[in-house]
């Protein structure tokens, strides 16, 4: 049998934690201002790479994100010297995603049929890219916007 937790055996410790907030010359960035900034792909869809480099995911969702996917996350991407923010989808959805939100390609099965809508090699390829980068968008730091 395992211990059992009681007050004679548990302890409470302080941890100290990093939170991360996008700040504008020492000001914590809003809601507002998050809201502002242009919505632009941080991934190409053509061929899988980043158009940009990814700062961070915002646990926020705006007007319900009614017109995105239903689960994702909100991300703020760099490009040049100026930021955007992005819908990304959780990397459980992509296959759905492929199949109704990429114009001219259809869902990729197991058994490498894909009624001839695609090179087979270099859709498998793209996919592959872009499972890849969702994957590491999904392990960004949060960051954290002032409301």
């Amino acid at each position: 049998m395992g211990k059992v937790l009681n007050i004679h055996n548990a302890k409470l410790k302080t941890a100290s934690v990093e939170i991360k907030t996008l700040t504008i010359e020492g000001k914590q960035v809003t809601l507002a201002v998050f809201r502002q900034l242009e919505i632009k792909p941080l991934i190409n869809k053509e061929k899988g790479f980043l158009n940009g480099i990814p700062w961070g995911r915002v646990n926020y969702h705006p007007d319900g994100c009614k017109d995105t996917f239903k689960d994702h996350y909100h991300i703020i991407w760099q490009a040049g010297t100026e930021l955007f923010r992005d819908n990304i989808p959780y990397l459980g959805g992509l296959d759905h995603i492929f199949a109704s939100h990429y114009p001219g390609t259809e869902q990729f099965f197991g058994n490498g049929y894909n009624q001839g809508k695609a090179n087979l090699g270099e859709e498998f390829i793209r996919r592959e890219n872009i499972r890849k980068q969702v994957k590491a968008i999904s392990e960004l730091p949060q960051i954290f916007i002032a409301v």
